[in-house]
This record gives structure tokens, C-alpha cells and sequence, in this order.
């Protein structure tokens, strides 16, 4: 079953700011996350949510049925607040 991802403006705002070559890791991490968004690590606590470390940074997600609310994409040292 693929799941289909939605954006949130937090996180197309995030996206924004980064170099280029962050965007394309990130870009060809969509088609993971679509196929399996369970398979990442889940947030301790947060029924659903998950987690992908990417270099220094930290991809948060929700799974809410057959959508993937994609939330936040910061620095590590911020992600979590």
C-alpha cells in the first residue's frame, strides 16, 4: 500500500532553507516513506509520529491513515522542542 504524503508549511518552510544537496537526500527519501513510513523509528510517546535522521538533521513525520503528514525537518538540536 503507498501512502500518500502531505506538507505541511512548517516543513516546506524548513525544506526552504537548505543547500541543495541536503533537498536531494531528502527528495529520495519520499519514495521510502510512501512505501513503508513505518519502518523509521517512532517518537517515544507520540502514537504515530516518526522519525529519520538525515546527516544533522531530524525528519519528523505523522502516519494518519493512508496519509503521511510530513512535519517538521530541522537541526537535531531543534527538532525536538
Amino acid at each position: 500500500m503507498a501512502y500518500r504524503l502531505v506538507f505541511t508549511e512548517q516543513f516546506l518552510e524548513d525544506i526552504s532553507k537548505l543547500d541543495h544537496s541536503v533537498k536531494v537526500v531528502v527528495k529520495k527519501l519520499y519514495d521510502k516513506i510512501e512505501q513503508n513510513p513505518k519502518h523509521f523509528k517512532p517518537l517515544h510517546g507520540d502514537a504515530n509520529v516518526y522519525r529519520v535522521r538525515i546527516l544533522n538533521f531530524r525528519l519528523i513525520y505523522k502516519v494518519r491513515g493512508d496519509e503521511v503528514l510530513m512535519m517538521r525537518f530541522e537541526k537535531r538540536s531543534r527538532a525536538y522542542r
